[in-house]
């Protein structure tokens, strides 16, 4: 069956973008994860930790808490500064509800160190929360939600996740964590590049919201409690393929891929590839043709091989009927007619030479 072949064809190609796209933005994250252990580990973490057990003052580097606060904010501008698609950093301790203690912001394409003065409480955030149960040097990756300052959304709107690890002193008791800030939007826009033109990729969450939708209204519906949901808009089709959905404003059919993408013990999000079924239509038609020029091919190869046929048949028969003819003009005539070979070999005669 030509369809059934097509959307096969049409069904490995979205799983290979599909697959392509998840792998991508999950070696992004790994990254991002080695990112943030590395930072936790830099010298003014643990030097903030003993100066502030101390009145302010780090007896083991002789500095002032001071001091290295903004030793650390210079290797947070200087990492937001290679990473554009960072726009946080932060240290968080636990005390005073989860004060941050140092802050490195980009905002409108410049890095900005915050001052003491504009630094936040966040122990109410779930990824504050849920990143001080870690262990040492485990990173925890948050969900993927709309960036909030002073607890309300920021505007413009930034998608974002966050990784956090947690700090610990040297009683191994948390002190605080380390977050970085990641903007999705730039993640998500990598995730169109170079698609075809029929081709839309969606991002749902562990619920079916969108994430990413082709129509940018219809993303994080959920923060404004309008959830906009994979089942909100496709319902499964009545195709034998399992990749085919209906479209529920339209009823047009749509064939769809879906790769989940786990980046923590407990998060998760769904990449869908999807494609017209006119995609199939015009496959189809175009299979089809080709078998059509195929059989054409074919039979001319084949005319022309039975006119090559014929044409030697009556060659050889036009050759037997002349040489028909002068065996009897030879066999008819009364001269003696003799035929020898360039050596003088007698090959054959008529009946005149014999009777001679």
């Amino acid at each position: 069956n030509v369809r059934n072949s097509q959307i096969l064809v049409l069904e490995r190609h979205l799983d290979d973008v599909a697959l392509a796209r998840s792998n991508a933005m999950l070696a992004t994250l790994d990254r991002l994860k080695k990112d943030a252990y590395f930072l936790s580990g830099t010298p003014p973490i643990s030097g903030i930790i003993r100066a502030s057990a101390n009145s302010g003052f780090d007896e083991k580097e002789r500095s002032s808490l001071q001091l290295w606060s903004k030793r650390l904010q210079e290797i947070f501008a200087a990492y937001l500064e290679t990473h554009p698609s960072v726009m946080q950093v932060r240290y968080i301790g636990i005390a005073n509800d989860g004060r941050e203690l140092v802050r490195v912001d980009r905002k409108d394409g410049r890095v900005r160190k915050i001052n003491v003065m504009s630094l936040q409480q966040k122990s109410d955030r779930d990824y504050f929360q849920e990143a001080i149960t870690r262990h040492p040097g485990e990173v925890y990756v948050s969900e993927i939600n709309l960036n909030r300052e002073h607890g309300e959304i920021e505007v413009p709107y930034v998608p974002t996740l966050r990784l956090a690890t947690p700090i610990v002193d040297q009683n191994q008791k948390v002190f605080g964590i380390l977050v970085i800030n990641l903007n999705m939007a730039e993640i998500f826009q990598s995730l169109t590049v170079e698609l075809d033109a029929n081709e839309n990729i969606y991002v749902l969450n562990n619920d079916g919201d969108f994430l990413l939708h082709p129509v940018q209204e219809k993303a994080f519906g959920f923060e404004f409690e309008k959830n906009y949901r994979w089942s909100d808009e496709f319902s499964t089709g009545e195709d034998e393929t399992d990749s085919a959905f209906i479209r529920l404003d339209n009823q047009s059919v749509v064939h769809a891929i879906l790769r989940t993408m786990s980046y923590d013990s407990n998060q998760s999000v769904d990449l869908v590839v999807t494609a017209p079924d006119k995609i199939i239509d015009k496959a189809v038609a175009k299979a089809r043709l080709f078998n059509l020029y195929i059989l054409f091919g074919f039979i001319c190869v084949s005319l022309m091989f039975l006119y090559l046929v014929a044409a030697n048949l009556r060659r050889r028969a036009q050759a037997d009927q002349q040489n028909a003819t002068m065996a009897a003009i030879v066999g008819g005539t009364d001269d003696a007619i003799v035929s020898k070979t360039l050596d003088g070999v007698v090959q054959s005669w008529n009946h005149a030479a014999e009777v001679m």
